[in-house]
């Protein structure tokens, strides 16, 4: 008798055993408890699948990459189909034919054959991965376009409750475009383009509608605007208080300093090199040496030597924290302005923004109020008693001729020429500096003329920020700037304004 059959027979008749609670209440039939290695049975192993393995032991699979052996193999079984009930789950990095099991495989090449039929079958991760991998490196796909339009599908099939391989697929779907030279046209939903596609509409805020802008402060703003309370009570408010903000905010950087308004939130448009189908088992089959391809005026690839650059915003690429505090700041003061119950903080901006924001409220309030002055109801019903009112009207005044003439005669004036009418003298002098007290004048004043600033503080006993944000606030009005600079402990002019503000306390 073999050591294995001596061994399960002295198993199996232990009383420890036969007693434990794995063996009681239990009803077993002739099969065996345990079984030897070789009783056990195993799957068929295609003979596909066995040469297909055995290319990873030639002597030119050593000198070559895992890339070039996947692209290998996976050509080698490209028109590969398969029947095999496979419903394991398990989890595996950058997978790859030769890190599967011949079950593994088998269930893969099944799951391939009911995918290229039509079908949707459920699939552990690694599956979809692999499949990916061999789209991306042209394997079971007969013109490009044709691999564009499959991963597609298989973001669509599968990514919807995976954000992980919808993120991949996204990005590869991209690079696949770019590598292969299909029209950007086709990636016009993909997520890194739609945010292309939302920063050009903040970029060109001249040139759109505010419907437009509102949607891509709405996609790119990190502030959770759907959630705000004020905003689903009051969306034509907010909309148009956040648009014109937003062109107000980008007409002043535009103007007063170097960066645009999105270049400060977003970053600026940078090139860099990079790696086409990061992050997948890919083998540049194709060699390419020299490229160009473009998505949109912020966002193109070109290959030199063998080498990908790409162009775009290096920023934040999602929901933007600028745009998204100062959004906030929109919520918080309109709720403020509007006597809300609910108030909330404004987000992490400048004392600029807030003026801004208060501007845009205070014309908008304005405009509404002239609206509704202007307001003329006309009650069409009673149109035909008003003209006979008229025609009544008309009757008695008509007079003879004579006394028309004379009536004439009284009512012209006494000159021909025409009495000059009033009006208040426009002598173009600039009362600006009347805003400012005296002790602000003179601490202005000492500031321009590098004299004894905080001895002038002192004399209005007050502190030299104190008084450099109460010029700010009231000549902001007159320059749409801050003029005085406390960033740091010593209050500094703007030099651009150094003249204007000489002239202004001359």
């Amino acid at each position: 008798m073999s050591d294995a059959s001596e061994i399960l027979k002295h198993v199996l008749s232990d009383d420890k055993l036969r007693s434990s609670k794995l063996f009681q209440d239990m009803v077993f039939t002739d099969q065996p408890i345990l079984r030897r290695g070789s009783q056990i049975s195993r799957p068929e192993t295609p003979p596909e699948i066995r040469e297909m393995r055995s290319i990873a032991y030639t002597p030119e699979a050593y000198l070559k990459t895992s890339a070039w052996l996947f692209y290998t193999q996976g050509k080698f079984m490209e028109n590969f189909s398969d029947v095999y009930d496979f419903s394991d789950d398990f989890v595996r990095y950058y997978p790859t034919y030769r890190d599967l099991t011949t079950e593994q495989l088998r269930g893969f090449f099944s799951w391939r054959t009911r995918i290229r039929s039509g079908e949707t079958p459920p699939a552990p991760q690694p599956f979809i991965y692999m499949l990916a991998y061999e789209i991306i490196n042209g394997i079971g796909v007969d013109e490009p376009v044709d691999g564009f339009h499959m991963l597609m599908k298989l973001r669509h099939d599968y990514g919807a409750n995976d954000n992980a391989v919808k993120r991949y697929l996204s990005q590869w779907l991209t690079d696949y475009a770019v590598y292969y030279s299909i029209d950007p046209a086709l990636i016009g939903d993909s997520p890194d383009i739609e945010f292309d596609r939302f920063l050009l509409t903040l970029i060109n805020w001249e040139d759109c509608s505010d419907e437009d802008l509102w949607e891509a402060i709405f996609r790119l703003s990190s502030f959770p605007i759907a959630k705000s309370g004020f905003y689903e009570s009051h969306k034509t408010l907010f909309r148009k208080t956040a648009c014109r903000v937003f062109r107000r905010l980008s007409d002043f950087f535009r103007t007063k300093r170097k960066h645009s308004l999105v270049e400060k939130y977003f970053g600026q448009l940078s090139a860099d090199n990079c790696r086409l189908f990061e992050s997948a088992v890919f083998y540049d089959s194709r060699q390419i040496r020299s490229a160009d391809y473009t998505i949109n005026s912020i966002h193109s690839y070109w290959c030199v030597n063998g080498q990908w650059f790409c162009e775009m915003f290096r920023g934040s690429r999602g929901r933007n924290k600028n745009l998204g505090d100062l959004i906030r700041t929109v919520d918080s003061i309109l709720r403020e302005r509007s006597g809300s119950s609910h108030k909330t903080k404004p987000g992490d901006t400048t004392r600029n923004v807030i003026t801004i924001v208060n501007k845009v409220i205070d014309e908008i309030i304005e405009e509404k109020r002239l609206s509704n002055a202007r307001r003329v109801d006309i009650d069409t019903s009673k149109l035909s008693s008003i003209r006979r009112s008229a025609d009544s009207t008309r009757d008695k005044l008509l007079v003879d001729d004579a006394e028309d003439s004379a009536a004439e005669e009284l009512a012209l004036p006494d000159s021909a020429e025409d009495t000059p009418s009033e009006s208040s003298p426009v002598d173009g002098s600039d009362n600006s500096c009347e805003l400012l007290s005296e002790p602000e004048t003179a601490f202005l004043r000492a500031l321009l003329s590098g004299g004894d600033w905080k001895a002038a503080a002192r004399n209005a006993g007050s502190l030299p920020s104190l008084l450099a944000d109460s010029i700010n606030e009231k000549l902001f009005d007159k320059f749409g700037d801050t003029v005085i600079d406390c960033s740091s402990d010593v209050p500094e002019l703007i030099p651009d304004y150094s003249d204007e503000l000489n002239e202004l306390i001359r």
